[in-house]
């Protein structure tokens, strides 16, 4: 520091080999500028300085910050370093060595609730994980049925009321475009609901809503080749929902919760739907199909109809639903699009 070698920009790295082991230091940069999202960072740097080193536990001293209060800064830092851990190992050929890292320690200033601050930080980071490894996940094994499944297993030791609705029920409820957009798959579509209740019984619900398509071809419309490899990603609402849910019931969060998730696989067939193909929405509206890659907004037309028939105190949508918000935005920013 003396002969200014170290710049504590952010995130910069700087390990130090001592006689009794390591001494890693993770620069935050101008303390004007530090933000939870950065501090979240840091804790992230830190753990995989740590693991790739081999070291086994790791005493994480945080600073005293003037515009953080110590309970958000170390629940963020806890964060970060749960999440470094997240690796994609599942269809691996060879499985993944166990990490070195064993023990997390984190030093703070006047702390309150602690133990309670680090069970959030776990369901937080949890709930990031699992909406990762959703997406991480190829196409074959995750259709829209094997998608239904999972939420059923995971969220009925949480006690949430999880309900299924197949081809059949999804005629009976009139979710005209839902069926349009899954008509071109061998893997039929479904709409997964799930309801946790942890508020008052007369507590109006927010309504999430997630799009869920977990293979986007584009259908009749066919995507070129380049833009086809990403598109198991369709389905991050959907996993993003659902994660948030079954957090909110983790932590027992006093609210009323009611997720929405229509899902389909988009896939070009002679049973699929068309250009020029007039449907009609649960709303009772009709709609033009002039181009079949534009399934997400019919999808969620129908689950956002539900939504508007629950009353709800508010309703939120996520999706990744057009290209064109990362020309508009680039790939830091989502788009976010409200009358509030």
């Amino acid at each position: 520091m003396k002969n200014k070698e170290f710049k504590p920009s952010p995130l910069a790295e700087v390990p130090l080999k001592t006689h009794g082991g390591w001494l890693l230091l993770v620069g935050l940069g101008k303390i004007d500028d530090l933000s939870p999202a950065l501090l979240l960072e840091a804790g992230a740097v830190a753990a995989r300085m740590a693991e790739s080193r081999n070291i086994k536990e790791l005493d994480l001293i945080l600073p005293g910050l003037r515009y953080l209060l110590p309970e958000e800064a170390t629940e963020q830092v806890a964060v970060g370093c749960l999440l470094s851990a997240y690796k994609q190992t599942e269809f691996k050929s060879e499985a993944a060595p166990a990490p070195a890292l064993k023990t997390i320690r984190l030093w703070s200033h006047q702390v309150k609730k602690g133990a309670y601050i680090l069970k959030t930080a776990e369901a937080e980071a949890e709930a990031v994980m699992l909406a990762r490894r959703l997406g991480d996940m190829p196409p074959n094994p995750l259709y829209p049925e094997s998608f239904a499944a999972e939420a059923l297993k995971l969220g009925k030791p949480l006690n949430i009321k999880v309900r299924v609705l197949d081809e059949k029920a999804l005629a009976k409820e009139k979710l005209n475009l839902i069926l349009a957009v899954g008509a071109g798959s061998p893997k039929g579509p479904r709409l997964v609901e799930l309801k946790y209740q942890g508020g008052k019984v007369a507590d109006k619900a927010i309504v999430l809503v997630g799009k869920g398509i977990t293979f986007d071809s584009g259908g009749m419309s066919l995507k070129p080749s380049a833009s086809l490899e990403g598109m198991k990603t369709d389905m991050a609402g959907a996993a993003t929902v659902l994660a948030v849910t079954l957090a909110a019931a983790e932590l027992k969060l006093p609210l009323n919760i009611t997720t929405l998730i229509p899902l389909a696989e988009n896939m070009p067939d002679g049973g699929g739907f068309r250009v020029g193909d007039v449907l009609t929405a649960r709303s009772g509206r009709t709609v033009e199909i002039t181009n079949t890659d534009a399934e997400g907004r019919l999808i969620l037309a129908d689950a956002l109809s539900l939504a508007a028939e629950m009353k709800a105190a508010e309703v939120i949508d996520v999706a990744t639903l057009t290209g064109a918000c990362v020309v508009a935005l680039g790939d830091r920013c989502a788009g976010l699009f409200t009358d509030n």
